[in-house]
């Protein structure tokens, strides 16, 4: 039967209290997800990704050892730098001998390293050590004492084995003497360690616990009197991702096609508001307080607006007492200065009129950025970045060489590259280009008198009408491509953006042939998922179809890796549980 609990020693009574509070260990301390979050930071700015423990401390010879190995063998994608743990920074005067680097060691990331740090694997209980058996890297660790409500080993992660050792690097005292010197010492740091994560998450429940009572269910209101009433953003990704985690789910929308008020298949209740015929001045002054009007009506612990429009009116949400929450979309100031229809010099002024608004009108929101190019402008905002679900990844892999078929998916604009592509079915004449995605009829026929001849090779599906993501899947399963496209010219809107059509074109497996823009060829060329080109050059593009179909298992290589980024960093199901975890601090906060 087992030692009966009570027989169980202090310090195995303390494990086993932290293995039944895991959960909340995750969620209060989020060790693991700290070290996530400072990845993802750091892969936008540098090459290499040192998300290392506190305390560490390098010397000039240890630094140097580390580089010079990086720099031989760059090709690994994960560095294990062994640490020693000093009593006194004296040890690591200059001169002084290397110390034993006998502990557990730090990790280097290099930026198109696929795997994370698991958030499942809570503090105290060798939650980088996980990483290290998924890894394949020996050590003590190996060997380490296992109790039976520790978590099960995991399986070998598809880089394990990609690693090389360099260098070292010094842990400095922890500041507890008792507990550093003497033999024994890592118990009783270890039994220290246990004994604080405790008496933390108990202050945790004392504090939080009854001030803070959770209700069976929470209720958020999304409005939006822009985006069609199936926006994948809006309705595929936050709303049903709000609903598989206990929310109730509303979506207040102008959209004339969305079905009548009511509680839909997917669970979302729908509240639909008629809208009136006209422009957008109409739309901006009468649709959108409409809509304000009726998310007023619905007791929400959360509003979420997802139109700059509806934020004049969205003050008044704020009688209602509930946190109300912007959703940035898009840069709209730089759309507005790109778009045609205004007379050039009245663009930056329109467009710094409208930076200026959308800041002012969005002081008291919480607010939410698609893109992290957007954080120039707002920079308290938090990112909730547009990666696929992990279901896409059963679509795949839609990836073949031989098929000489280009897919673009998204809308279809001349800033998106529209003219572009029918050029390059112009110059292939060996090439078919489908492009899924809301066209405008007049650009479709300009398009059309661009490709000439290989105007039959140019496939349009969404001239004139909005096309759902449901249709977008189906393009994705319909048939193999060669490739996923987006040759756009670099434009200040779009040059720093991800965009979404990258990370769908990676969960179903397509190889990317995108512009050279930095950006763009950091994720695309250096993740080894794709190729980058210069836009306006179609005989580029045709040496990469060349080059996948004399080389096959160059693409299955990419489509490979694409889906294992994926699978491991760029999905949907991490971003949800951020905007949760978003909504609880702020409720707890107000």
């Amino acid at each position: 039967m087992g030692t009966p609990p009570r027989l169980l020693p202090h310090d195995a009574r303390e494990r086993v209290t932290q293995r039944l509070c895991r959960f909340k260990n995750c969620y209060a301390v989020n060790n693991n997800g700290a070290r996530n979050a400072a990845l993802e930071d750091g892969v936008t700015r540098a090459p290499w990704v040192l998300p290392w423990d506190g305390n560490c401390m390098l010397t000039a010879e240890g630094w140097e050892s580390i580089r010079t190995a990086i720099l031989e063998r760059p090709w690994y994608p994960y560095w294990i730098v062994p640490m020693a743990r000093v009593r006194s920074i004296t040890e690591l005067r200059p001169g002084a001998p290397p110390p034993a680097a006998t502990e557990e060691p730090q990790i280097i990331f290099r930026r198109d390293a696929g795997e994370r740090f698991n958030p499942d694997a809570y503090y105290g209980r060798r939650p980088k050590v996980e990483l290290l058996w998924r890894l394949g890297v020996s050590g003590p660790w190996d060997h380490w004492y296992r109790e039976p409500w520790d978590l099960p080993y995991p399986h070998y992660a598809s880089d394990a084995g990609a690693w090389q050792r360099a260098g070292w690097v010094a842990r400095l005292p922890s500041g507890n003497a008792a507990a550093e010197a003497g033999r024994g010492n890592q118990i009783r740091r270890r039994s220290t360690r246990e004994e604080a994560i405790t008496a933390f998450l108990h202050r945790c429940d004392q504090r939080f616990g009854t001030r803070y009572p959770i209700p069976a269910r929470r209720v958020a209101v999304h409005i939006s009197t822009v985006h069609h009433a199936t926006d994948p953003r809006i309705r595929l990704k936050q709303l049903r991702g709000l609903r598989e985690r206990g929310w109730e789910a509303h979506l207040v929308t102008a959209d004339r096609t969305a079905a009548a008020s009511g509680v839909a298949a997917d669970g979302v209740i729908v509240h639909r508001i008629r809208p009136l015929r006209g422009g957008r001045l109409w739309r901006m002054v009468i649709t959108a307080p409409r809509a304000i009007l009726r998310a007023l009506a619905v007791p929400a612990d959360i509003y979420q607006l997802h139109d700059p429009e509806l934020l004049p009116w969205a003050w008044l949400l704020l009688l209602r007492g509930a946190p109300v929450f912007y959703d940035i979309h898009e840069d709209y100031a730089l759309a507005v200065a790109q778009k045609r229809y205004l007379p050039g010099p009245l663009r930056r002024p329109a467009a710094a009129i409208v930076a200026a608004l959308e800041r002012a009108l969005s002081v008291p929101f919480s607010l939410l950025i698609a893109e992290r190019c957007y954080r120039g402008r707002f920079p308290r905002a938090m990112d909730l970045l547009n990666y696929p679900e992990r279901r896409l990844l059963e679509l795949g892999p839609a990836h073949d060489p031989a098929a000489r078929h280009l897919l673009y998916t998204g809308n279809v604009t001349e800033d998106r590259g529209a003219l572009l592509l029918a050029r390059l079915v112009a110059h292939l004449p060996e090439v078919e280009v489908t492009l899924v995605g809301r066209c405008d009829p007049r650009l479709a026929e300009r398009m059309r008198r661009v490709a000439g001849e290989g105007a039959g090779r140019l496939h349009l599906v969404g001239e004139g009408r909005f096309v759902p993501f449901a249709e977008i899947c189906s393009a994705y399963t319909g048939r193999k491509w060669s490739a996923g496209i987006a040759l756009m010219p670099d434009t200040p809107h779009y040059r720093d953006k991800e965009l979404t059509k990258f990370f769908e074109y990676m969960a179903v497996g397509l190889p990317i042939i995108a512009s050279d823009v930095p950006v763009w060829r950091r994720l695309i060329a250096d993740g080894g998922v794709g190729v980058c080109v210069p836009p306006d050059d179609p005989a580029a593009v045709a040496a990469v179809l060349r080059r996948l179909t004399a080389h096959p298992h160059l693409g299955e290589q990419m489509s490979l890796r694409a889906q294992h980024l994926v699978e491991k960093r760029y999905h949907w199901d991490g971003q949800v549980d951020r905007l949760v975890i978003r909504y609880m601090q702020v409720l707890h906060e107000a």
